[in-house]
């Protein structure tokens, strides 16, 4: 990193007074940056918390070169974990001083787009100052901030601030009808409809974990690779719990990140395979082929999941998980009820299946609990005939 650039005199003034509500990210121009490709797994972890904090940190769009601070932005293991990577992460960064001599640190490409995002916030201002000075003029013996009266020729603009625009678009949710409405109502002419603006129109980025969240077992496997992997492959695998549980670890791990498709599919398979790695456990055959397949990007080709809720059919009380008719396990009755606890309390967060390709992932989940899976020999044996009577087409 060469200090050989000074950041802007106005950064503070910047940090203060702009902090984006979304901002853009482009995951393949990011996976395709042959220095982020050689980092590992964890590296590329710590560099994109970076990048973050670059668009809603204290220096935005800078950040702090001080290492104590560095370590817990980049959410490092511990300071020890942070020097040992540091070298690796920091070489998309060179530093800059600010006015006081303060020594940050600057990506490229953040501050490219952070420009782009202050020069449309400045075509923004500036045109909600000419609408204002419009609406002032319109309105006879206004006065603007000097005290004056409004004249064609007053200097309005000029005395307005991107406060006042601000305050004046926090309290007002429409747009306002125009000034001689009533005159034209009084002709028979109807006013125009006013038009509303809300947040709410505005659509919610998909995060990792709004696309993961509630999945168990195999559906959690079948979806962070986005139905690449064969789960064949994991009637000859001893660990699968292990392997669903590295999933699902790292989707919380990775839960507000967003999701951009097939890439962010194989990050979470990548950061599952370090887990196992940990844990002493090998991924399943194939897993590491997969993973590469969905590097080279793309929109993502399975659909998530809506978790199993309990109120989505409250006609079925887990209660009856068993008893009830509607239920696909009551033709095994018999065989489940040693295992009635069980299953009621998993029905109580994955609801009471009510087909058979709800039945096999409910099952899953509970046959990956506490249980050791010798003493679930009769509910395994369950699972894997109600999975052989489910057409091809439909099984997961």
């Amino acid at each position: 990193m060469n200090q050989d650039a000074h950041a802007p005199d106005s950064l503070h003034k910047l940090a203060r007074d702009f902090k984006p509500e979304f901002i853009p990210w482009f995951e393949g121009a990011f996976q395709a940056d042959r220095i982020v490709r050689r980092m590992t797994a964890h590296q590329r972890a710590l560099y994109r918390n970076l990048l973050l904090d670059c668009y809603f940190g204290e220096y935005r769009p800078y950040l702090t070169a001080v290492d104590k601070e560095l370590w817990i932005i980049a959410d490092a293991d511990s300071l020890k974990d942070w020097l040992t990577n540091k070298s690796a992460v920091l070489s998309k960064f060179h530093e800059v001083s600010d006015e006081h001599g303060e020594v940050l640190l600057v990506n490229n490409r953040v501050l490219e787009e952070w420009n782009i995002l202050i020069a449309r916030l400045e075509q923004k201002k500036n045109a909600g100052r000419a609408s204002a000075a419009k609406r002032l003029a319109r309105v006879p013996g206004a006065q603007n901030k000097t005290g004056h009266e409004n004249t064609g020729h007053d200097s309005t603009e000029q005395h307005m601030t991107l406060h006042d625009i601000r305050a004046f678009n926090e309290r007002s949710t429409t747009v306002e009808q125009p000034l001689g409405a009533q005159e034209k109502a009084a002709e028979g002419k109807p006013p125009k409809p006013s038009l509303s603006f809300s947040s709410h129109d505005m659509t919610t980025p998909e995060t990792v974990g709004s696309r993961f969240e509630g999945l168990f077992a195999e559906d959690v496997i079948h979806a962070v690779s986005d139905g690449e992997f064969n789960l064949a492959a994991l009637k000859s695998y001893d660990c699968t719990s292990e392997l669903a549980d590295a999933c699902r670890e790292t989707v919380q791990q990775m839960q507000n990140q967003p999701f951009v498709g097939r890439a962010t599919c194989a990050e979470v398979m990548s950061k599952a395979m370090n887990l196992l790695r940990l844990r002493s456990v090998d991924a399943p055959r194939g897993w590491l082929l997969v993973l590469k397949r969905l590097r080279e990007g793309g929109p993502a080709t399975v659909e998530a999941p809506g978790p199993f809720k309990p109120h989505i059919r409250p006609s079925v009380q887990p209660e009856r998980v068993l008893m009830d008719v509607s239920s696909a396990l009551h033709c095994y009755e018999e065989q489940l009820k040693p295992y009635t606890n069980v299953l009621m309390e998993t029905a109580r967060y994955k609801g009471v299946p009510q087909s058979f390709s709800e039945a096999v992932p409910f099952l899953d989940c509970a046959i990956d609990g506490d249980i050791p899976h010798d003493e679930l020999g009769a509910m395994i044996a369950v699972r894997n005939e109600i999975q052989s009577r489910i057409p091809t087409r439909a099984a997961h």
